[in-house]
């Protein structure tokens, strides 16, 4: 039960870190790019998109290992190929917003 308990504890945290993070990401990036070209309302999804996977990395290969919940099944950093295709998506996908307003 005990684990059980660690382990609902565990998604709590994960889930305030990554809607933190997230937010916080999401608004300077906002207002770092809408200074630059016209907002779309769409570019916060693809904005959204990128951070989670940028926070996804940082949480698999940094902070479940300061967590609470301890498993050996689950405690495993994400491959160095995982990583690095995780990292380049989520930059295209945060600079995606100014190349569509560049090209139209």
């Amino acid at each position: 039960m005990t684990k059980l308990w660690t382990a609902l504890i565990e998604v709590i945290r994960m889930m305030i870190m990554l809607m933190v993070i997230v937010a916080v990401l999401g608004e300077v990036e906002k207002r770092i790019l809408s200074s630059m070209m016209t907002w779309h309302d769409y570019y916060g999804m693809i904005l959204l998109g990128g951070n989670v996977l940028l926070f996804l990395v940082l949480y698999r290969n940094k902070l479940q290992f300061h967590g609470w919940y301890r498993s050996a099944e689950t405690q495993r950093k994400l491959s160095g190929k995982v990583t690095s295709s995780f990292i380049s998506l989520g930059i295209i996908l945060i600079v995606t917003p100014a190349i569509l307003s560049w090209l139209g």
